[in-house]
């Protein structure tokens, strides 16, 4: 059966029990881990809202990185999100099992994303057929971002629950996300426009499709179980200008003030290998 949850933890041999709980993160350097407990790391690839062809090339570079980018004591789960948390494999030393997982994700219908191609559409709709009602735009565009938002939210909440299952360990853990990241405000482009054009009323829905809080309570959950967040954009730097450019800085910046402030990486490098080889 396909699994939603790790397996909680049990001390290693000659590490006194886990206790619930954590302490707070350092916001300069990654939390430190108990003598006798092995490290933790949770590979997250992140597919609802990210361009499959980026998280193809993601996963290949895990693959890599799993043969050569850790210590052998180190314990690695691998997972996916695709509107719903699947474990690939739970925690184990097993390189080789962790890196066919991965393999076998591959093959997934369900981590082919529609979700750039919506956006692309749907946006690229209004803007060519504008309401000559300013309150008409922000009514649209207040309700595209609100269906962003519900699907950015899932991805935090899966984040979420797995800063919770990694808190009562007591070695070093950290999550690495892997994905394109997510804003603080979904289409926040679009409420930029409707603000220069008509002013400030028109882009009041702005408020309602924030996700700063959202943001705040996983940066405070993690910061209390002492869990490091490490973000890789799986599209790397792009050549992309205009509307899709700010996008997509708009979801890496969101992430990278996530990780800095837990001790983790952020990392917009196009090579994800050397990348993910940099997390502590």
């Amino acid at each position: 059966a396909e699994a939603h949850t790790l397996t909680p933890p049990a001390a290693p041999p000659g590490a006194s029990p886990s206790r619930e709980g954590g302490t707070a993160a350092s916001s300069s350097s990654p939390p430190p881990g108990e003598a006798g407990w092995p490290r933790r790391f949770v590979l997250f690839f992140e597919d609802d809202t990210s361009a499959t062809e980026g998280m193809t090339n993601a996963r290949r570079a895990s693959e890599r990185f799993l043969g050569s980018g850790l210590a052998p004591s180190d314990q690695v789960a691998v997972v996916s999100y695709d509107r719903h948390l699947k474990v690939l494999h739970d925690f184990t030393t097993d390189r080789e099992a962790l890196r066919r997982a991965i393999d076998r994700s591959l093959d997934d219908a369900a981590r082919y994303s529609d979700f750039a191609a919506e956006e692309t559409e749907v946006l690229e709709e209004l803007r060519q057929n504008r309401a000559p009602v300013p309150d008409h735009m922000s009514i649209i565009a207040t309700n595209i971002c609100l269906q962003q938002k519900r699907r950015f939210e899932g991805v935090l909440n899966a984040l979420e629950s797995l800063v919770d299952s990694l808190a009562p360990w007591r070695g070093h853990k950290g999550i690495i996300f892997i994905g394109e990241g997510v804003p603080d405000t979904p289409t926040g482009d679009l409420f930029d426009e409707l603000l220069k054009n008509y002013g400030p009323d028109a882009a009041e829905g702005a408020s309602r499709c924030s996700m700063v809080d959202e943001l705040k309570r996983l940066n405070v959950t993690a910061a209390a179980a002492g869990v490091a967040l490490n973000s890789i954009q799986s599209s790397g730097l792009t050549a992309e200008t205009g509307h899709a450019a700010y996008r997509s800085s708009r979801r890496a910046n969101a992430l990278r003030t996530l990780a800095l402030n837990s001790g983790g990486l952020a990392s917009d490098s196009n090579d994800i290998t050397a990348a993910l080889g940099r997390v502590e």
